[in-house]
């Protein structure tokens, strides 16, 4: 069901735009969100780790030394983190990064058009919701176990309170970053389901094998509503555009040269599709995101080598 949302300000630096929530009642809301996220979220994609990552005790609320840091596989010390930089064989933050953050807020923005496919009731709103997304790991201080699920919580609680949003909705964003894998899937709100499935749809990036994907842990995909071929053939397009854009070569482009980082993935999406056909369902779903997109010319398509040995 398409509920209207009233118009709202957020502050991208010292300017105010005013945003709907609506993706397809404001064409250049896409371009907004865009130059939020590289303006206020990004960048923090792009340091460094900490040399000694340290955590909050969710249980005991004291600060603890993360003894035993994941850096990268088949990085052995913090030494070697800044050497595979320096020769850029990785990026900063190469497993939860730019890509990783720029991706799961579009999966975001996927997740609203299914919730509407499936006729269920939701009050959204997309740019907190792709703010939320791509925050979710924004605390981070390594690539393994992630302890600083809270930490991110509470950069996006800050956030959005700055924004003069109620305490309410804060909470809403705070709790579904912070509890984003609730025990039992006891799921208490559909900013919590999307955030959960953008982050479970981007395992596919570790996996060897697409068929260990467990498709049962995505929220939608127990959306009776929705026809289950559709759903597979949804999964298998999600799974293609990451296999596709996590190389090297885009990581390294996103990190230290894209000023529009859910611009060129978005572009990359539809320039794939336009030679291949390939994401005939992310293109139809996405299209309101993608439109401002759909004419340039992909910066990214030129990285993906062998491309038609991997389509």
């Amino acid at each position: 069901m398409k509920i209207a949302i009233i118009l709202c300000c957020i502050r991208l630096g010292n300017v105010p735009i005013e945003l709907n929530a609506k993706l397809c009642d404001q064409d250049n809301f896409p371009v907004e969100l865009s130059s939020i996220l590289e303006s206020d979220v990004l960048p923090h994609y792009r340091q460094y780790f900490p040399s000694n990552p340290s955590y909050v005790d969710i249980s005991t609320g004291q600060q603890k030394t993360h003894d035993n840091p994941f850096w990268g596989y088949g990085i052995h010390s913090y030494h070697d983190y800044l050497d595979r930089i320096s020769r850029k064989e990785i990026s900063q933050r190469n497993i939860h990064g730019v890509l990783h953050a720029t991706r799961t807020a579009i999966w975001t923005q996927l997740f609203i058009e299914l919730h509407e496919l499936a006729n269920k009731e939701w009050t959204y709103h997309r740019l907190f919701l792709a703010l939320a997304g791509a925050a979710h790991d924004i605390a981070r201080q390594d690539e393994g176990e992630d302890f600083w699920d809270f930490d991110s919580a509470l950069w996006v609680k800050n956030y959005l309170s700055q924004q003069n949003l109620e305490k309410k909705q804060v909470d809403l964003y705070f709790n579904a970053i912070s509890q984003k894998d609730p025990e039992n899937r006891n799921f208490v709100s559909p900013e919590q389901q999307a955030i959960h499935d953008a982050d479970v749809l981007e395992f596919h990036r570790e996996l060897d094998n697409p068929m260990d994907f467990i498709k049962e842990e995505l929220c939608f995909y127990h959306f009776d509503q929705l026809d289950v071929k559709f759903k597979e053939e949804l999964i298998d397009e999600i799974q293609l555009f990451i296999y596709l854009s996590e190389t090297k070569e885009i990581k390294n482009y996103l990190n230290e040269y894209s000023r529009d980082s859910l611009g060129d993935l978005l572009c990359l999406m539809q320039t794939l599709h336009d030679n291949f056909n390939c994401f005939p369902h992310l293109t139809e779903l996405l299209k309101c995101l993608i439109k401002p997109f759909k004419t340039q010319v992909s910066i990214l398509f030129p990285l993906i080598r062998n491309i038609s040995h991997k389509i």
